[in-house]
């Protein structure tokens, strides 16, 4: 089912708010994460599997990291770090969940090190599961 995505971290969760003006819903999951998702042709109670590759969550584990106004800012831990040649490929547990980030090797973290998980609404694929 997920081949077409390719490498990506999936959360699931149910459509709890709608946004028409912002064209943008908030998926709740089971551990009552919220998380904007882009929101056309979404309905309350819709449940779905939220996609995100790893390139595309930035680690905020600094003041100096800018977070964009639409982004959302998700709270997690480091659980584990693996130097890949080119990149440090993360999994970071953010409540239930385990995501994978990938950074540059400019920076380092260290397992159980909290961060912060910056995740741009356009950037997250919606996978219907009703």
């Amino acid at each position: 089912m997920a081949g077409f995505i390719g490498l990506s971290s999936f959360v699931e969760g149910v459509v709890t708010q709608l946004d028409s003006i912002a064209s943008h819903a908030t998926v709740t999951t089971s551990d009552n994460l919220d998380i904007r998702v882009p929101g056309d042709s979404l309905s309350l109670n819709q449940k779905l599997t939220l996609a995100v590759r790893p390139e595309h969550i930035t680690l905020k584990h600094d003041a100096s990291v800018p977070v964009p106004q639409e982004a959302n800012l998700l709270e997690g831990e480091v659980v584990r770090a693996a130097y890949l040649g080119d990149v440090i490929d993360y999994r970071i547990q953010v409540g239930t969940w385990l995501l994978r980030v990938h950074t540059g090797t400019d920076t380092y973290l260290q397992r159980d090190e909290k961060v912060q998980l910056i995740i741009p609404v356009e950037r997250i694929t919606l996978i219907p599961t009703d």
